[in-house]
């Protein structure tokens, strides 16, 4: 996953305390093509494409229509803690993988 955000809603508290919720909410995205499509996953039901061409779904799709699309959200109870854990455990495997430098 290229991009690991928090993307907590404004004033989640008060409106976690009035209308209820899930906690806060930590994004997880692969994009290509300069951010515009989500990478896809073969062989979810709905998505088609070539072996070896990338699926691109645009960003704009929505999840319910594109549910190949290489995005997760998570509801965790710190949304920075969960980031800062998530980045560096992906950080840590391209180091022990060999892809990227310590």
């Amino acid at each position: 996953m290229d991009e690991i955000r928090n993307d907590t809603r404004v004033c989640n508290p008060l409106q976690t305390f009035c209308c209820g919720g899930k906690g806060e909410e930590v994004r997880l995205e692969s994009t290509f093509c300069g951010g515009l499509c989500y990478r896809g996953r073969r062989g979810t039901r709905g998505c088609f494409g070539c072996c070896c061409m990338p699926l691109c779904i645009p960003v704009g799709c929505p999840e319910c229509l594109c549910p190949c699309a290489a995005r997760k959200t998570l509801f965790v109870e710190n949304a920075d803690a969960a980031v800062d854990i998530i980045q560096k455990a992906r950080d840590n495997a391209k180091i022990r993988l060999n892809v990227m430098e310590r």
